[in-house]
C-alpha cells in the first residue's frame, strides 16, 4: 500500500508524523507533503519528519487563501500523479481532498473542528472515512454530508497521541504564565489582526495582582507584532523561534489560550488552563470545561484574575493534575484507532 499524508499545521505534524511512523513500520510506503508555514516547517525539522514542501500558507484574507489553495492543488496533483497513492489522509486539507477525489483515490479525514466550516464543507463530503473524538457528536459532522457509518470515533482527544509519545514530565516554574494568541488568520476567525488590545488589558491586570508573575507569549506568526507588550511590561517575554510546544508547556504554572490545540495540550498535561477563545466554545473546549480542566473566561480582566488565582492556589494545581492524569490513563490512543482502520481497509 502507498499512503499519502498531507500536513498543514504543527498539530498535524505531531499526529500525522506518528501515524506515518506506524504505517512505515508495517511496510506501507508513506509520502508526506506539507505547506511552507513558519511554525510548521520548523516543527517538522525538530521532529525529524521528512516532508516534501508543496505550496504555501495563504495568509489572512480570502483572496490570498483562494490563490494559495489553487496553486497548491495543481502542485499536489502533479505530486500525487507521480506517487500514485492508494490512500490519502489529511486533517481537512482542501487541496489533498480535492486532488484525491479528482484522481479517484480514497481520502480519509481526521478532524476535531466542525466549527471550521469552510474546510469542512470542502473536505468532509468527499472523504470516505472521518476520524474524530467522541466528544464531538456525529450529528455535528452529518450536516457536512457524511453518513454516520463513515464516522469512526475514538475515546480521546487528539493531543493524547503526542503527549504520550513525547512523555512530558511537568517541571513548572513558579509564576510562569504561557500565553498563546488567537489564530487570527484562520478562515473560521479572520479577525483582521492580532489581539494586542486583549493582551494589554490582560497583562496590565495580571501584573497588578501578581507583580511577581512572568508571561511568555508564543506568537503564531510574526513575533514583532507583540514587541510593544515587551516594552510596556518588564515581565513579558516574546518567543522568537519555533520550539517544541510540549517541552515549553512543561515549564508553565498556568496557561492562557486564545485558540484550541495548545489549550487542550496544556489541560491534558495538568496545567491550570484559562480559555479566552474569541468565538463560541468548541465541542473540545466544552468537554475540557465539563471535566474540570479548563475555565472559559473571555473577558481580559476576569481572565487575568482567574490566572492570578490559579498561580496562588497549589491545591487547584494538584487537583487539575490528578484529573489530567486519570484522563490520560483511560483514553484511547487515536493513532491506534486510525492505524487499525487503515490496515483493515
Amino acid at each position: 500500500m502507498r499512503a499519502w499524508l498531507d500536513v498543514l499545521t504543527p498539530k498535524q505534524a505531531n499526529m500525522l508524523g506518528l501515524l506515518a511512523k506506524r504505517l512505515s513500520g508495517s511496510g506501507v510506503e508513506v509520502a508526506i507533503t506539507a505547506r511552507r508555514y513558519r511554525e510548521l516547517t520548523e516543527l517538522l525539522r525538530i521532529r525529524g519528519i521528512e516532508a516534501k514542501l508543496v505550496g504555501r500558507h495563504g495568509g489572512g484574507d480570502l483572496y490570498s487563501k483562494l490563490e494559495a489553495s489553487a496553486e497548491r492543488t495543481l502542485l499536489l496533483a502533479k505530486f500525487a500523479k507521480r506517487f500514485s497513492p492508494d490512500l490519502a489522509i489529511s486533517f481537512s486539507s482542501p487541496e489533498c481532498a480535492r486532488v484525491a477525489f479528482g484522481l479517484g483515490v480514497r481520502h480519509y479525514c481526521i478532524s476535531d473542528s466542525p466549527h471550521a466550516v469552510a474546510v469542512s464543507r470542502l473536505t468532509i463530503p468527499i472523504s470516505e472515512k472521518l476520524f474524530s473524538p467522541k466528544a464531538i457528536p456525529k450529528s455535528a459532522w452529518e450536516r457536512y454530508g457524511i453518513s454516520r457509518d463513515s464516522i469512526i470515533q475514538y475515546d480521546a482527544l487528539d493531543p493524547v497521541a503526542w503527549i504520550r509519545a513525547y512523555s512530558p514530565r511537568p517541571e513548572p516554574e513558579e509564576g510562569l504564565v504561557i500565553i498563546r494568541p488567537e489564530e487570527a488568520k484562520a478562515s473560521y476567525l479572520l479577525s483582521g489582526g492580532s489581539d494586542l488590545g486583549f493582551l494589554r488589558e490582560f497583562l496590565g491586570r495580571l501584573f497588578e495582582l501578581r507583580p511577581d508573575a512572568r508571561a511568555l507569549i508564543i506568537p503564531r506568526y510574526d513575533p514583532a507584532e507583540f514587541m510593544d507588550l515587551k516594552r510596556r511590561f518588564r515581565n513579558v517575554s516574546i518567543l522568537r523561534s519555533v520550539v517544541d510546544g510540549i517541552e515549553l508547556l512543561r515549564r508553565a504554572s498556568a496557561f492562557v489560550g486564545r485558540g484550541g490545540t495548545m489549550t487542550a495540550e496544556a489541560a491534558l498535561m495538568g496545567i491550570p488552563s484559562i480559555s479566552c477563545y474569541p468565538s463560541a466554545p468548541t465541542f473540545i473546549e466544552r468537554y475540557l470545561i465539563r471535566v474540570g480542566l479548563v475555565k472559559r473566561v473571555p473577558d481580559p480582566r476576569r481572565a487575568a484574575e482567574a490566572t492570578a488565582r490559579a498561580l496562588g492556589d497549589p491545591s487547584h494545581r494538584a487537583k487539575v493534575g490528578r484529573i489530567a492524569s486519570e484522563l490520560l490513563s483511560r483514553m484511547e490512543d487515536p493513532i491506534d484507532v486510525i492505524y487499525k482502520a487503515i490496515l483493515s481497509g
